[in-house]
């Protein structure tokens, strides 16, 4: 009887031992598949976040584009006034401005035998003090007649000859910079 206790105790120790082996290699193999299953579904998660996050930042970039768009007008226009408030503010400090404009916009003239030169009556009296010496200074001119145009803004002037015509007016200037600035 001894023998079988001690065969019977083996059995039960044998058993037990190889329970604990396969419980063991059980929990083994049931983490690692576990593991797997978190990372994949991990993986997944992220990837989804990764999507949407990448979705997100295209429509910002969309929506980026358009407030600029959106805002390019509002900004030229808010430009050309400070530009005009900032020459009229000039015109108010030198009155000679309007000379310069008057002679570089000469100076853009092939005929200049009969000149009309147009500017606001706020800047008649200069030009007509200057009369004499655009006649000396630019060859050909044989009539310059100046005329005061209340449609001519300050600082600007219109210039017509017989062929041709020199549109020097602070609004046009102005619009010519938009434009520029706008391409």
């Amino acid at each position: 009887m001894k023998k079988a206790a001690k065969e019977a105790k083996e059995i039960i120790e044998n058993a037990n031992a190889a329970a604990e082996k396969t419980k063991a290699q059980a929990y083994d193999k049931g983490y690692s598949k576990g593991t797997e299953k978190g990372l994949a579904d991990g993986k997944a998660y992220v990837s989804e976040i990764v999507k949407s996050f990448s979705s997100l930042m295209n429509e910002l970039a969309s929506y980026k584009i358009e407030l600029l768009n959106e805002a390019e007008g509002q900004i030229l226009k808010l430009v050309a006034e400070a530009l005009n408030k900032i020459i009229l503010t000039k015109l108010d400090e030198d009155d000679e401005i309007i000379v310069r404009v008057v002679r570089e916009a000469l100076k853009n003239l092939t005929e200049r035998e009969v000149i009309t030169i147009k500017v606001n009556p706020e800047d008649a009296a200069v030009m007509k003090k200057e009369k004499v010496s655009l006649v000396q200074e630019l060859d050909g001119i044989k009539k310059l007649t100046i005329i005061e145009d209340e449609s001519i803004q300050r600082g600007g002037c219109f210039i017509e000859t017989v062929s041709s015509d020199v549109d020097a007016r602070i609004d046009k200037q102005i619009g010519v910079v938009r434009k520029a600035l706008e391409s």
